[in-house]
């Protein structure tokens, strides 16, 4: 929201990083994810 404030240039720039951003949470939240549930797994088995 506040980024509306920022010329279009700096928004894009802070789009792209945003994007990215997400993709690289994304991307641990799910190893991170697997590897609990891997775990989990191992220690009832």
């Amino acid at each position: 929201m506040v980024n509306l404030r920022l010329s279009k240039k700096n928004t894009a720039i802070t789009d792209k990083f945003r994007k990215r951003h997400f993709f690289l949470v994304l991307i641990g939240f799910l190893s991170f994810a697997f590897l609990y549930l891997s775990h989990k797994n191992k220690k009832y088995c």
